[in-house]
């Protein structure tokens, strides 16, 4: 479970730097980058939706001992 909490700190962590260098303020003080930085955001959103349709359940033969893998 730390290993999956340290990838969603660092995505989060990512993406706020990424966002922050793509979003700027122009001279007239107006914020430049926005629409920039929504499609980059909409595109990742539908990269990791295409990528999910991959993921599989762990087979029974190979998930830890004394671990049972129930459908709810």
């Amino acid at each position: 479970m730390s290993v999956n909490s340290s990838v969603q700190q660092f995505s989060g962590g990512l993406a706020a730097w990424l966002s922050g260098t793509i979003i700027g303020e122009g001279p007239s003080g107006r914020i430049t980058g926005y629409a920039a930085a929504g499609a980059v955001a909409a595109t990742l959103v539908l990269t990791c939706i295409w990528l999910a349709r991959f993921l599989r359940p762990v087979p029974t033969e190979l998930s830890p001992a004394g671990v049972s893998v129930e459908s709810v």
